[in-house]
């Protein structure tokens, strides 16, 4: 038994030569004009897919009487257009009043509780 088989070198040979073998195939398949083709095929396919659907959704949507992506996308763009005026024109009248620009605090109500009275001598 001069010559004894290590299981883990064998299996990393095995392993290495697997790795070489479909390194080889993969190279051959993708360096084919057949193959770029099929690729742009396919995403071609799956873009025209995407857009029938989202037509088809927004069409349901319009049914439902429910807002598309679309119609909440721009809304969320009008209360950041809104919220952006809101803050500039915050900063104008705290500009021109300083503190006169704050809300005035609320007047307290006036604490007319009494605490309860002890019975009985201490």
């Amino acid at each position: 038994m001069a010559d004894k088989l290590d299981p883990a070198a064998l299996f990393s040979q095995a392993v290495s030569d697997w790795e070489r073998t479909t390194n080889a195939l993969a190279n051959r398949l993708m360096g084919s004009g057949e193959f770029s083709r099929g690729v742009n095929n396919a995403t071609n396919l799956s873009l025209v897919l995407q857009q029938h659907l989202q037509e088809n959704m927004a069409r349901f949507l319009s049914t439902a009487n429910l807002p598309s992506r679309q119609d909440v996308t721009e809304l969320g763009e009008a209360v950041r257009a809104v919220d952006a005026r809101l803050e500039r024109i915050e900063a104008l009248l705290a500009g021109l009043g300083g503190r006169a620009a704050e809300a005035p605090a609320r007047p307290r109500p006036p604490r007319t509780r009494k605490p309860p009275q002890r019975s009985g001598a201490s």
